[in-house]
């Protein structure tokens, strides 16, 4: 009996230790996040409540916030089908490397940096937010994978506002060239083609 007292005790320890641990990290994680938020004009208690401000995240650094269902729905299904965890793991590692990236570039940090928000996320957080980072704007990471869905699959069109910002340059120029075609009768101030030779008011002859 007391040899089993003394396992359970230890067990009971571990426990308590791995417990402030886990709580450690997340305070670490909670008080970089909203500082990294502040500095991107985002409200800071948003990083306080789970998944929201992974979405807040992605929405700073450009990354598509589709990848946080992704990733929930693969490990659901990795969950029902352990054949599958594979690929859950997969599609969880690379959303983790894209928005470690993204973060990165967004608050002005290297690649290299990127991988330490990568395997120690808590304590680069609170880099960013605490250090002298600042935040310089989205910067995502090229995304393949989105960057085909909502070209095959959801059909946005990019070249809407090409087109458009065409279209007006387009008529500048069009404007132009009338003006050009223009010419005006010294005898009598009539407007007249540029191919005539003659005022079709006056009949003076048109240089």
């Amino acid at each position: 009996m007391d040899y089993d007292a003394q396992v359970i005790g230890v067990l009971m320890a571990m426990f308590g230790i791995i417990m402030i641990f886990a709580l450690a990290i997340a305070v670490l994680s909670i008080i970089g996040m909203w500082k990294m938020f502040k500095k991107a004009g985002e409200e800071g208690w948003k990083a306080i409540i789970p998944i929201y401000n992974l979405y807040t995240l992605t929405t700073i650094v450009g990354v598509s916030p589709w990848w946080i269902l992704v990733v929930f729905v693969a490990g659901l299904i990795s969950g029902v089908l352990p054949a599958l965890s594979i690929v859950a793991s997969g599609v969880n590692i690379y959303f983790s490397v894209i928005l470690c990236v993204s973060v990165a570039k967004s608050f002005g940090k290297d690649d290299a940096f990127a991988v330490g928000l990568f395997f120690l996320s808590p304590i680069f957080y609170l880099i960013l937010g605490c250090g002298s980072a600042e935040y310089v704007g989205k910067k995502p990471m090229k995304d393949p994978i989105m960057e085909f869905v909502d070209k095959e699959i959801l059909h946005k069109d990019t070249t809407t506002t090409t087109s458009t910002a065409a279209a007006p340059e387009a008529e500048v120029k069009e404007e132009k060239t009338e003006t050009k075609a223009e010419k005006v009768c010294k005898n009598c101030g009539t407007k007249i083609d540029d191919d005539s030779s003659f005022c079709t008011s006056c009949g003076t002859k048109v240089d």
